[in-house]
């Protein structure tokens, strides 16, 4: 049964522009989806992350855009308690990816 489904989102892909790259796409993003469930992502973060990512995309636009002054995110108080804080937190998520990659490496 799933077999007929991937072949039918394939050809449904493929026929949309007939270009591989959807195909390609679509795979990509499959594949990324299936490392997310994985490593039990949490659904609301990569929401978060599309919704947030066109907005910080401008604003570093506009600070490569005034010459290049990346210092703005040291400078500041707050900026630096941010990036501290945005770091302690990814902590616990490369435990998890180090401890799942022992597992499978002992297999």
């Amino acid at each position: 049964m799933y077999k007929n489904q991937l072949y039918e989102q394939l050809r449904d892909f493929f026929i949309y522009d007939e270009s591989m790259f959807d195909v390609k796409v679509m795979l990509i993003f499959a594949a990324i989806g299936i490392l997310l469930r994985w490593f039990d992502y949490p659904l609301i973060a990569v929401i978060l992350g599309l919704v947030l990512a066109p907005i910080l995309d401008d604003q570093l636009l506009r600070i490569y855009q005034s010459g290049y002054d990346f210092t703005v995110f040291f400078t500041r108080p707050i900026s630096l308690v941010l990036l501290i804080l945005i770091l302690v937190s990814l902590i616990p998520t490369f435990k998890k990816i180090v401890t799942v990659w022992k597992n499978v490496i002992k297999r």
